[in-house]
């Protein structure tokens, strides 16, 4: 009863895996390779986005033209105030007062949606 057996295990290629400082070291540098590949691609995401046609407005400050304004180009607008409210404007027209009913328009000002 007092035997002890012994056993031997057999691992094909055990001598080709790195060392667990090396593992830490290649799992982090793969990690810091996939987070900087996911910015640039973010970033690029980005770029392209503000390049798509139509965006130009929204990349910079919204403009805002106040009722009166001869319009410059044909298009819909929407109150700045009040963005349920929306106009389609023909250019050499003039930008008209903001029609909402709850509230008196004054200080509306339209911007191109």
């Amino acid at each position: 009863m007092g035997e002890s057996v012994k056993l031997t295990i057999y691992l094909p290629f055990a001598g080709k895996l790195p060392e667990p400082e090396g593992a830490v070291a290649k799992t982090y540098e793969f990690a810091e390779q996939l987070l900087a590949s996911q910015r640039k691609f973010a970033e690029d995401l980005l770029r392209a986005a503000a390049l798509m046609p139509g965006r130009a407005e929204s990349a910079a400050a919204t403009k805002t033209y106040k009722p009166g304004q001869i319009v410059s180009r044909d298009g819909t607008v929407e109150c700045a105030r009040h963005h349920d409210i929306q106009d389609h404007v023909k250019v050499g027209t003039r930008f008209a007062p903001c029609s909402h009913h709850h509230e008196y328009s004054e200080g509306c000002t339209w911007q191109y949606v």
